[in-house]
């Protein structure tokens, strides 16, 4: 911008030592000037659109690899103008371009003997850097801790299956993980397992029963509903009376009010008809 304007003039000379030929711009034609502000504006416009969405597309993304292929992608991208002039360009073209000496510039104001421009850069790339931190960066990682604590959190080392009767039966053991069979009473069994330690598993749930070890897990939600109700409960007792069983006697039913298998026994004729 500084160049003066007129015909738009080249002179040449060549340097004694390195006989190599260096040009300088003495002054550009208003035409070529309108057309570098031109492009000058449209460059400055490009990569203030490609840092805005890049800020993004790097925040946004998790694993390490793809966030370095993403930070030299863009990087590419910022200077992708140089790089398809380095390709497209004639060879005298890129000489002229490469031998050309410094266009003349004004300097940037100076205060106490610091540059401008150097002091607004210190100053503004750490203040845009927090910006970014504080609201892009920070909610992004508190949105992945929510999301590792729904999907894993908790209690994962047990397992869990359901009987003939319908009933939820949990087992510890060393792996983790479980898959959602989208039923109420399961969802809620395999709910309270995960606020549960170990420790806690033996000592009365609301709504698993607990077993010692995956065999016994695995050999007994397979055993037909007649034998598995006589194992869980040989002497005939009334169940319904604690937990967890009185607890899938008010599911079933939709009464909370019953305190036992006597409270339902109005319901059973109405199952029977």
């Amino acid at each position: 911008m500084a160049t003066p304007l007129g015909q738009t003039k080249i002179n040449s000379r060549e340097n004694p030592f390195t006989l190599v030929m260096h040009y300088r711009l003495i002054s550009v034609s208003v035409r070529r000037k309108i057309a570098s502000t031109v492009l000058l504006a449209y460059r400055l416009l490009a990569a203030a659109a490609l840092i805005y969405v890049g800020t993004f597309f790097l925040v946004y993304t998790i694993d390490v690899t793809e966030l370095i292929l993403n930070a030299v992608a863009l990087a590419i991208i910022l200077d992708i103008d140089d790089l398809l002039f380095d390709a497209l360009a004639t060879t005298p073209g890129r000489h002229l371009v490469n031998q050309m000496d410094p266009l003349p510039m004004k300097s940037w104001p100076r205060v106490r003997g610091a540059d401008v421009k150097s002091m607004t850069m210190l100053v503004l790339i750490p203040l845009v850097t927090m910006i970014v931190y504080i609201n892009m960066l920070v909610p992004m990682v508190a949105t992945l801790d929510s999301a590792k604590d729904a999907m894993c959190g908790g209690n994962l080392q047990f397992v869990w299956t359901t009987d003939q009767r319908n009933v939820i039966l949990l087992s510890p053991t060393q792996g983790d993980g479980w898959e959602d069979g989208g039923y109420e009473l399961q969802s809620k069994a395999v709910d309270e397992a995960e606020m549960l330690s170990l420790g806690d598993a033996s000592s009365g749930t609301a709504w698993g029963v607990w077993l010692g070890s995956v065999d016994v897990l695995t050999e007994t939600s397979i055993l037909p509903l007649e034998q598995s109700v006589d194992v869980f409960n040989p002497r005939c007792a009334d169940l319904g009376d604690t937990e967890p069983l009185r607890n899938y006697l008010r599911e079933f039913l939709g009464d909370e009010s019953l305190m036992g298998c006597g409270d339902a026994r109005p319901y059973c004729g109405l199952m029977d008809g």
